[in-house]
């Protein structure tokens, strides 16, 4: 524990709390006397419940308000941040709040930092504009991944690469202590059912691959009674499953983590479960930078983006080759371990406190 003239007061600010994030934010209270304030708006279920008996922050939820269909504001951010010496603010240009912040910044004690994917989607001169203002404004930068870091920093001028750090986005799971014996013919699957997932495809390389998929997520009756018609003998669904040991029970046995479409923070996921992970390779279309945690052979497999055929190929090389299969695991489930230690909120903690 720190000395008492080295806590901080913190206030993280996002948009929701997902219920992966409370671990993350309880274990930085504990870290700081308790001294965190997480505001955000109201939390789909699909995220998740959260038990605010649980939690070891104080949370604010508010309510964001939308200005031109696009940029959100809240009254309250400000109200909070009267109470802290530190933000931590998701790095989302459309909240106003965090551009009021940037400029209020130059002229105030309190230290903010941002936390994102580090704009590795967009190459254009106005996102390294943006970058290079609100960075310079800021007292750092906090990437999800390595991967997200250098491709920030080709955006700026080297004066700023300092201000740029990494906080390894992952999990506050429990990993399995071994992986499985690959002796079924399932593959795993857990996320949100949205779009780009890309279910449908997946499925369908599932049944030509000949496999079953166990899969973990919240379909509507609709839906779900569609495809099950579809894929029959293909596809168990088990519908929202949010406590470790149930996910963990689920997976046993699978013998492979895939991902059809976009993924983000499932490969963690399936890392954690000391499974091999199948992505695609084109990092700049999914959802989070986070399939970069994957190489290929290594820990896991990529395929061809929208490439049935070479899903399917993939699919196919860890049901027929267990020794692949078991080397892939172990590196996953190493790959989870690296990720993971120091945890998300000791690196928070760290770059906070280095930065004074």
């Amino acid at each position: 524990m720190k000395a008492k003239g080295d806590l901080n007061k913190i206030l993280v600010v996002q948009e929701i709390l997902p219920s992966y994030r409370v671990p993350i934010f309880n274990e930085l209270a504990r870290l700081n006397n308790g001294s965190v304030t997480v505001l955000s708006s109201k939390t789909d279920l699909s995220f998740g419940k959260n038990n605010p008996n649980n939690m070891q922050f104080k949370h604010v939820e508010t309510e964001w308000k939308k200005f031109l269909f696009k940029f959100k504001f809240s009254s309250t951010v400000f109200y909070e941040r009267s109470k802290c010496d530190i933000v931590l603010h998701v790095a989302d240009f459309k909240f106003i709040s965090l551009w009021l912040m940037l400029i209020v910044n130059v002229f105030s004690p309190k230290r903010l930092f941002m936390h994102g994917q580090g704009g590795y989607k967009n190459n254009s001169i106005l996102s390294s504009l943006i970058y290079s203002v609100t960075i310079a404004l800021s007292n750092g930068y906090i990437c999800y991944t390595d991967y997200s870091r250098n491709a920030l920093l080709k955006k700026l001028p080297s004066i700023l690469h300092k201000k740029v750090t990494v906080c390894e986005n992952t999990l506050s799971v429990s990993p399995v202590s071994s992986i499985n014996d690959f002796n079924t013919k399932s593959i795993f699957y857990i996320g949100r059912i949205r779009s780009g997932c890309n279910l449908e495809f997946l499925l369908e390389a599932t049944r030509l691959a000949k496999l079953r998929i166990e899969l973990i997520g919240a379909v509507n009756d609709e839906y779900r009674r569609k495809l099950e018609l579809k894929y029959q003998g293909v596809v168990k669904f088990h519908g929202a499953v949010f406590t470790e040991e149930r996910q963990k029970e689920i997976a046993k046995g699978c013998i492979a983590g895939v991902y059809g479409g976009d993924a983000g923070l499932s490969v963690v996921h399936y890392m954690s479960l000391g499974l091999p992970v199948i992505v695609h390779g084109q990092i700049s279309k999914h959802m989070g930078p986070e399939p970069s945690y994957v190489e290929n052979e290594v820990n896991g497999l990529i395929f061809e983006r929208g490439n049935l055929n070479s899903l399917v190929e993939k699919m196919n090389m860890v049901a027929n080759d267990k020794r692949l299969n078991i080397r892939l695991a172990n590196a996953a489930l190493k790959t989870f371990n690296n990720l993971s230690r120091p945890s998300m909120a000791e690196k928070f903690d760290r770059i906070i406190s280095e930065s004074k």
